[in-house]
C-alpha cells in the first residue's frame, strides 16, 4: 500500500545495463509472484499509474525472471488461473504484443530475442483471454512476419517463426491437467497466420530462405578452417553459415536452424487443413527443395 516502498521495489529496472543481475531479478520475480497472487488488483492499478515499468519489464526481456514476470502478467504461465485476472485485463489495452515483437529485431541481446518468442508463444497458447484475441489482429500478424522477414540474423528469424508455429500448431486439451477446452479464438488465430503467411511474396520469401549457403562453399576445405565464415547475402539478409565437423564427414554448409523452423512452418501449414495453406505452398517450390535438402542431409534426423 505504500508507493513510495512499490517505487523503490521496481527501482530494480532502472538499470540501463543488460542483463539484470541474475540473483536480485530473481528476488524480483518471486515477489511480483506473490504481489500478483494476493494484490493483483493493487499491483496492477500501481503499474497503470506508472507506465513506464511495462517498456522497463520488456526492456529487460533478455533476463530470463523479468520474462517471467512478463508471462505471468499475461497469465501465460498458468492457462487455467489468470485468464480474467486484473493484469491480463489491463495488458490487452496496452501495445505490449507490440512492444515483445520489437525485441525480435538483431540490435536486441540473443537471449531477448528468445525470451520475447518464448512470452509471445505462451500468450498464444493459453486460454482465451482479451489480450489472446489480440494478437488476432491483422496488425500484429503482418509485424510478427516482417520480423521474421525483415534484415537480421537468421537466429532472430528463428525466434520471430517460433512464435508463428506457436499461433498455427493446434492446442492440445488434457482435462486430468484441469485445462480449459480450446475455444474460437485460437481457430480465429490460426486463421489469421495462415492468411498472413500465405501471401504469395511472404512464402516465396520463406521458400528462397532455404537455399541459404546453396552452392557458396566452393572448394574451401573444411577441415583445414574449421572457423571460416560464408557470407550469404539473400535479398539483404545476412546469414553465417559454419562448416560442422561430423563423425561422418564435413557439413558444408549445415542446414542450420533457421531452415529447419522454415521446414518446421511449412509442415505446420500443411497439418492446419486449410486448403488456402495447401494450395498457396503448392504455388512455391517449397516441396521439391524440402525434398533436396533431406536428401542431401540423411543424417538429420529432425529433417
Amino acid at each position: 500500500e505504500s508507493e513510495d516502498i512499490l517505487r523503490l521495489f521496481f527501482s530494480i529496472l532502472d538499470k540501463r545495463t543488460r542483463p539484470l543481475n541474475t540473483i536480485l531479478a530473481g528476488y524480483f520475480s518471486r515477489v511480483m509472484g506473490a504481489l500478483l497472487a494476493r494484490r493483483s488488483s493493487d499491483i496492477v492499478l500501481y503499474m497503470q499509474s506508472n507506465p513506464g515499468i511495462l517498456n522497463k519489464l520488456v526492456y529487460h526481456v533478455d533476463t530470463t525472471s523479468v520474462a517471467e514476470v512478463l508471462a505471468r502478467l499475461a497469465g501465460a504461465d498458468d492457462p487455467v488461473g489468470y485468464n480474467e485476472s486484473p493484469s491480463v485485463t489491463w495488458l490487452a489495452k496496452t501495445d505490449v504484443l507490440q512492444l515483445l515483437v520489437k525485441s525480435l529485431r538483431n540490435d536486441i541481446p540473443a537471449e531477448g530475442q528468445a525470451n520475447a518468442a518464448e512470452v509471445l508463444a505462451a500468450i498464444a497458447r493459453s486460454t482465451a483471454t482479451q489480450l489472446t484475441k489480440s494478437m488476432a489482429n491483422a496488425t500484429f500478424m503482418q509485424e510478427l512476419v516482417g520480423a521474421a522477414l525483415s534484415e537480421h540474423s537468421g537466429t532472430a528469424a528463428s525466434h520471430a517463426l517460433n512464435v508463428c508455429l506457436a499461433l498455427l500448431e493446434p492446442l492440445t486439451v488434457d482435462p486430468t491437467m484441469g485445462r480449459f477446452p480450446v475455444t474460437d479464438i485460437h481457430d480465429v488465430l490460426r486463421q489469421q497466420a495462415v492468411l498472413c503467411l500465405c501471401q504469395e511474396d511472404t512464402l516465396a520469401r520463406l521458400v528462397q530462405m532455404l537455399e541459404v549457403g546453396g552452392g557458396l562453399t566452393g572448394n574451401d576445405d573444411c577441415a583445414d578452417k574449421p572457423d571460416k565464415i560464408i557470407e550469404a547475402s539473400v535479398k539483404g539478409d545476412m546469414f553465417s553459415i559454419r562448416c560442422l565437423p561430423t563423425t561422418y564427414g564435413q557439413v558444408k554448409p549445415p542446414v542450420g536452424q533457421l531452415r529447419l523452423k522454415i521446414v518446421d512452418l511449412l509442415a505446420s501449414l500443411f497439418r492446419t487443413t486449410e486448403p488456402m495453406a495447401e494450395q498457396a505452398v503448392m504455388r512455391t517450390s517449397a516441396i521439391p527443395k524440402a525434398m533436396k535438402m533431406f536428401l542431401e542431409y540423411p543424417f538429420n534426423n529432425a529433417l
